[in-house]
């Protein structure tokens, strides 16, 4: 993940339907997982690098 200075290995699967969004992360070298539903369109998913995402403060958090 190029995102962070640790660069972590991550999997991630993100999706949507009937306005819900989901984002699945999977943090691969320590062998956590961060799951996140929004059950409305203000979440954004794809939210690569920027650092006021709930998503991207998680993986840094982790």
């Amino acid at each position: 993940y190029p995102f962070i200075d640790s660069q972590p290995l991550i999997m991630e699967r993100r999706g949507g339907i009937l306005g819900a969004n989901v984002v699945l992360v999977r943090l691969l070298e320590t062998k956590k997982t961060i799951i996140i539903l929004s059950n409305d369109d203000r979440f954004n998913p794809d939210s690569f690098g920027d650092p006021t995402n709930l998503r991207e403060q998680l993986i840094r958090a982790f």
